[in-house]
């Protein structure tokens, strides 16, 4: 789509891990996926997309199909950033990138793939600071993936997210699959 130069047009979407085909339902299958996920964001072309459980190849994929003009930031959630990612991609036309960081959602945020507050699998969130070309502000972009099993992961997660906005002192985007209702305790946090 078009959209007037000061607009800020951003886009979430939990792609969903590629799994092997006989596991999966037709539905949930990347080869049925994929197609869709192309002719949404040809479409539709954010400035900014926070994406959850993308695996490398599907992080590629979603790179050729933004194309040139977008670039990404984030690595896996995992030991040695392997694995799943909720990276964050932007219009390099629009936005410059001023920084980024990522962060483990544990006691030990430094240490990638550590596991804390009550979650099985490693979480952790993605910000990256911009400048908007048109307008000059600078705001930070936080995409995450809150557990699904852990209501005390996803409260603690949402307090280090808000934290971390607080010590950025910009407006704030927070994307992400959060795993919790719009009245939950962690949505109540951010």
């Amino acid at each position: 789509g078009e959209y007037p130069p000061a607009t800020l047009h951003v886009m979430t979407w939990n792609i969903r891990r590629l799994i092997p085909g006989q596991l999966t339902r037709r539905a949930d299958r990347w080869t049925t996926r994929a197609p869709l996920i192309r002719e949404a964001l040809s479409e539709l072309r954010p400035t900014i997309l926070g994406v959850q459980e993308a695996l490398p190849e599907q992080t590629a994929f979603l790179q050729q199909v933004l194309g040139p003009s977008h670039r990404f930031v984030g690595r896996g959630r995992g030991r040695h950033h392997a694995g799943e990612a909720t990276p964050i991609f932007y219009d390099t036309t629009q936005l410059e990138l001023l920084g980024w960081e990522q962060q483990a959602l544990s006691d030990t945020p430094e240490i990638p793939g550590s596991v804390s507050w009550g979650n099985i699998f490693p979480r952790a969130f993605v910000a990256a600071t911009f400048r908007h070309r048109a307008t000059g502000n600078r705001f930070v972009v936080i995409n995450t993936h809150l557990d699904p099993l852990s209501r005390r992961s996803r409260l603690r997660s949402a307090r280090a997210i808000r934290d971390h906005i607080r010590s950025t002192q910009l407006p704030a985007v927070v994307t992400g699959d959060f795993n919790a209702g719009v009245s939950s305790a962690p949505l109540r946090e951010l």
